[in-house]
């Protein structure tokens, strides 16, 4: 290679415009790895909160299904009655873990007995308890797996 070139291509112009190339190049990695470290961060947050709130609407979603279903039981209308039923298909279609005992309170109301109406409504509420307590319980696990 002919001496010229060389201290053509050594030039302090040359090599700062080199490192200037780099220091670019690096400076674009660290805020791409950045920014998709902060976006997978805010959209676990969304989830998390996401979560809370359908767990808040479930929770919701039940307890006005079992204000529905004891004023039908108090009262024996017709009207609440129709109010208990639209709470439960509600809940019905909302919450796959305890439908058997959904469904066993839809039949129960739809029927029209009492008696059944109040095991039925024992029973689901102690189905949804247990479900809501396994839940509650995996999610503390696993945030305890993520803490470690």
């Amino acid at each position: 290679m002919d001496p010229e070139i060389a201290n053509d291509l050594l030039s302090p112009e040359i090599i700062s415009a080199i490192i200037s190339a780099f220091g670019t190049i690096a400076a674009a990695i660290i805020a791409w790895i950045s920014a998709k470290f902060t976006a997978k961060r805010e959209i676990h947050k969304l989830r998390l909160s996401w979560e809370r709130e359908d767990n808040i609407l479930r929770k919701k979603a039940f307890a006005d299904m079992g204000a529905a279903v004891s004023r039908y039981i108090q009262s024996g209308w017709s009207r609440h009655q129709r109010e208990a039923l639209e709470a439960i298909a509600f809940v019905r279609s909302s919450d796959g873990e305890t439908a058997s005992e959904i469904e066993n309170l839809y039949e129960a109301v739809l029927g029209g007995e009492i008696e059944q109406c109040k095991t039925a409504l024992a029973e689901a509420a102690l189905s949804h308890q247990q479900v809501t307590s396994q839940q509650h319980k995996h999610r503390r696990a696993k945030r305890k797996q993520k803490t470690y």
